[in-house]
């Protein structure tokens, strides 16, 4: 989808094909609206599509500007999407090797998350490819940031239907002298950094936002002032109902990502069995060229495979 000068709130494509099924995209302006509430966009006008008396029960709340009043802040620079030569590739990873990634890890972090191990272990591979085409710069400084739902994280915390960009980030550096990184180190690194940002700035979020944002915003800056630093961004769709949306046909037998231009972006979503995760991962093509044929990485995932196999196996 191609965008111009002009802001579009909500875009909605609908293709339909000879084989009888049908596709429907959709594109909402995340200067009004995260993942989050484009989901429970999407599933409230299915609910009532299905049931003109759904709108009884269908109830976004419009709170944003109650829980974050507006404010005089520094503006901040907009965001530069860089030109360059990027690929991006769909890897699935099923179940069963969803756990055995958990299981490399469970006995150095407790409890790791399948989102978690998943993003660690996809960054561990895009840092291996990165020092095996960075030449010269041996020990490159690489950063993952990794975008955090604010609506739970908040004391108290927001109601899930709550509309609006509600989204903030944490960041998660790696040791530049690490030769080898292990993945249990990065899993942990992760935790650790989740829930430092969780006590210092997003419990603290809402009436007085505007001084911890300022406060969040001069920590990570620290982070990103290192020389030959390499930013690697991830958002996670998992555990957002993304397959509930019943327009009267049946729930959706996939759904997936549009493709992003994003440099070194990382997406995730649950597979339809919600066990399973499909990774889209966005990087320079020097950089792709040895990540896809990564043993490590293939012992795990998938590459593009049918949307309709069984994610159990």
């Amino acid at each position: 989808m191609t965008y111009s000068n002009l802001t579009v709130i909500l875009a909605v494509q609908v293709s339909f094909f000879d084989c009888g099924g049908m596709a429907i995209a959709i594109c909402m302006s995340h200067k009004v609206a995260d993942t989050s509430t484009l989901i429970n966009f999407i599933n409230d006008w299915a609910a009532i599509t299905r049931d003109h008396k759904a709108d009884q029960y269908v109830s976004p709340e419009f709170i944003a500007a109650t829980v974050f009043p507006q404010a005089e802040i520094p503006l901040l620079p907009q965001s530069v999407i860089e030109k360059g030569d990027y690929v991006s590739k769909r890897f699935v990873f099923a179940a069963p090797k969803v756990a055995a990634l958990k299981a490399m890890v469970c006995d150095k972090v407790q409890n790791p998350s399948k989102v978690e191990v998943v993003t660690a272990f996809i960054h561990k591979c895009a840092i291996s490819a990165l020092k095996s085409n960075s030449g010269s710069l041996l020990n490159p400084s690489t950063l993952l940031i990794q975008t955090v739902n604010l609506r739970g994280r908040m004391v108290p915390p927001l109601p899930k239907s709550s509309v609006g960009s509600m989204v903030w980030f944490y960041a998660v550096p790696t040791a530049e002298d690490e030769s080898v990184i292990e993945l249990h180190d990065l899993v942990t690194q992760m935790k650790e950094r989740m829930a430092h940002f969780c006590v210092t700035y997003a419990e603290k979020f809402g009436k007085e936002w505007p001084l911890i944002f300022m406060e969040c915003m001069k920590d990570s800056r620290k982070l990103f002032q290192k020389q030959n630093l390499v930013v690697y961004r991830c958002s996670s769709w998992c555990r957002i109902p993304v397959y509930e949306a019943e327009f009267g046909w049946g729930k959706p037998i996939w759904v997936t990502i549009a493709s992003c231009v994003m440099k070194n972006s990382i997406f995730l979503i649950d597979t339809r069995n919600g066990e399973g995760i499909e990774a889209y991962v966005n990087l320079e093509k020097q950089h792709m060229d040895v990540f896809e044929r990564d043993a490590e990485l293939l012992a795990f995932a998938s590459l593009n495979p049918s949307a309709n196999i069984d994610y159990n196996t």
